[in-house]
């Protein structure tokens, strides 16, 4: 009996840790190069955007705590939030996670 109980404890454990196969499919982790200065970008509105590897970058990297003047490097997991047809005008394809930060270096004007 109590081998039984054992054996169900640890399958329910084993399903409670289970990941969503979709979000490893389009993820992957990369570097990326954040710039030391925030640019005009437009989407809905007019607004002030990072740039991640030189190009505007509309949303936040989640985990990450930016400041203006520093170059960064990043070591960030990198999933899809939308469907390619349908991404907002505002909005990034890909969602930024911070697992890492490499290096962050002062950039003088």
């Amino acid at each position: 009996m109590m081998k039984m109980l054992f054996l169900a404890s640890a399958a329910l454990v084993l399903v409670g840790c289970s990941t969503d196969p979709k979000d490893l499919e389009s993820s992957q982790v990369e570097t990326v190069t954040v710039g030391p200065t925030m640019v005009n970008c437009v989407g809905v509105g007019a607004r002030k955007c990072m740039t991640v590897n030189g190009a505007a970058y509309y949303s936040t990297i989640k985990g990450f705590d930016y400041q203006p003047g520093y170059r960064y490097q990043l070591k960030v997991k990198k999933v899809q939030n939308f469907d390619p047809k349908n991404v907002p005008a505002d909005a990034s394809l890909y969602r930024y996670d911070l697992i890492k930060v490499i290096s962050k270096t002062a950039v003088s004007n």
